[in-house]
């Protein structure tokens, strides 16, 4: 059998501050290759 390769597909957390929050996550991901987040739609969402 191939070897399979594990990939993160979708995660969803929820944040006080999406600026300092997508900074870390920017920080921490591109050593794993990962550095294409200005790719993708990110929203924030407030609950009361």
């Amino acid at each position: 059998m191939a070897e399979r390769r594990a990939t993160i597909d979708h995660i969803t957390l929820g944040v006080s501050d999406l600026a300092r929050s997508r900074a870390f996550y920017e920080r921490a991901l591109v050593p794993l290759g990962i550095a294409d987040l200005d790719g993708h739609n990110i929203e924030a969402v407030t609950r009361v």
